[in-house]
Parts: C-alpha cells; sequence; structure tokens
C-alpha cells in the first residue's frame, strides 16, 4: 500500500485536490441558492419560463407594441391633415393664387400669348363683352347675324355677369364647325368656371358675330365636373395669377 501510494502521489494528490474543489463549489452555489439573490433569481427565472410558456407580453414586446401603435397613428394623422389640405375648386384668384404657388409663365405659355393676342376673333369677344358691360351693343350688319345683343345668349344661359367684369384668359381656341372660331375661356377674377364661346365670321365681306356664349359643356349636357375645374385650375395657374396674360 505505501509502495503504491509513493509511485502515485502525484496522481493521488491531483484527485483530492479536484474532490475539494467540487466540494467547495457545490457548497458555494447551495449556500448562494439559499441566500436572497439566490431566492431572487429564482424567482426570475420561474417568471421568464412563465412568460415562454404562456406567452405573456414581455415589456419589450409591449414598448414595441406602443410604438407601432404612435408611429400608425401619426401615420392616420398626417392622411388626415393631407386629406384637409386638399382643397376643391377655387372662386376667387386671390385664393387660388396663394394655395397654388404659380410659377413664372412658361415659354409655350408665351408663345400660346403672342399667337391669341392678334386674334380677331377673340378681339372682338372682348370688345362685346366690354359693351354689354356698359349697357350697350354691337350691332352686326351681315345679312348672316344671328343676334345683334349677345345679352341674349348670356341671359339664356343664365351666365351670372360678375364672371364678364374681369380678364379672360384663353384655353383653346379651334375651327368651328359652322365656321367662325370656338374659343375656350376662363375669367380670372371668378376662375370657377369654364365657358364657351363661339364667334363667327372672318371671311371678306362678313362681319364677326357671337353666336354662342355658355357654360361648357352644358348644350351638350356634359359639364365640367369639379375635378375637371381642378385640374384646368393648376394647368392655368401661371396665367391667371400672371398680369401678362389677360384680354
Amino acid at each position: 500500500m505505501n509502495n503504491f501510494l509513493k509511485k502515485n502521489w502525484y496522481k493521488v494528490n491531483l484527485i483530492a485536490l479536484w474532490i475539494l474543489t467540487v466540494s467547495i463549489f457545490c457548497y458555494g452555489l447551495y449556500s448562494y441558492y439559499l441566500s436572497p439573490a439566490g431566492k431572487e433569481l429564482q424567482v426570475k427565472t420561474a417568471v421568464s419560463e412563465e412568460i415562454n410558456t404562456n406567452n405573456i407580453p414581455r415589456f419589450s414586446d409591449k414598448l414595441e407594441e406602443q410604438e407601432t401603435t404612435i408611429h400608425n397613428g401619426i401615420i392616420e394623422l398626417q392622411q388626415k391633415e393631407g386629406l384637409e389640405e386638399e382643397h376643391g375648386v377655387y372662386h376667387t384668384k386671390e385664393e387660388l393664387c396663394r394655395s397654388l404657388s404659380p410659377q413664372n409663365p412658361l415659354p409655350n405659355e408665351l408663345k400660346f400669348k403672342t399667337q391669341i393676342k392678334r386674334d380677331p376673333f377673340i378681339k372682338h369677344l372682348r370688345k362685346v363683352l366690354d359693351a354689354f358691360l356698359n349697357g350697350k351693343t354691337i350691332s352686326c350688319q351681315g345679312s348672316s347675324c344671328y343676334s345683334n345683343d349677345i345679352a341674349y345668349y348670356i341671359e339664356s344661359s343664365e351666365i351670372d355677369a360678375e364672371y364678364l367684369k374681369g380678364q379672360f384668359i384663353v384655353l383653346q381656341t379651334d375651327i368651328a364647325p359652322g365656321g367662325g372660331e370656338s374659343i375656350i375661356i376662363l375669367f380670372k377674377d371668378k376662375p370657377d368656371q369654364v365657358f364657351y364661346v363661339w364667334v363667327y365670321g372672318g371671311k371678306i365681306g362678313e362681319d364677326y358675330d357671337v353666336r354662342g356664349f355658355n357654360e361648357f359643356g352644358k348644350l351638350s349636357n356634359k359639364r365640367l365636373s369639379d375635378s375637371d375645374i381642378q385640374d384646368a385650375q393648376k394647368t392655368f395657374v401661371n396665367q391667371i395669377c400672371s398680369d401678362k396674360f389677360g384680354f
């Protein structure tokens, strides 16, 4: 036995040291388990297991849920404000120009203005409107004249004379099917309506004669919708708000 211990002294000491170390560790672990800190750890572990087992939401999950709710609320508020900021048809020039932020007229707009400012049909229309506003008439002496007074068309179409007091801009011109020119106009001071005008004449020996003046699309029962008028206001905002345009 003594010979065995002498020969294996190193290994015996190593085993004894290992046993002592394990015993000390177990004793320390047991002591910690019984201590307040150890009991607190047990409780936290049990709660964590309960959360995982029963899908109880963690604080971090709750926080993430609240952040999502707040984020969705912000988006909903922004969308609501965006809808509130959307404007319908503008009824005055001031309102329109303040809201739509017009820019300087584009080159193609200036080119169109140069083309139409010499248009005799448009000049005659303005002349007739001014006469109507002053209680006068401009007679058409030719045999082909429909009426000597634009008041007939204005009154039969129930057009508010307030529109006629301001300048108008020309949205489009075209050859009229019955001869002369079709003119689409919008009055700058009251830009909430678009009008169709038919001015006859232009041939040698023929006087210019306004043969139609009414709300655009009224005769064909295809009046412009509010959306259509909004689009026109946005498209022609530079001309409506610029002093360079208008008859």
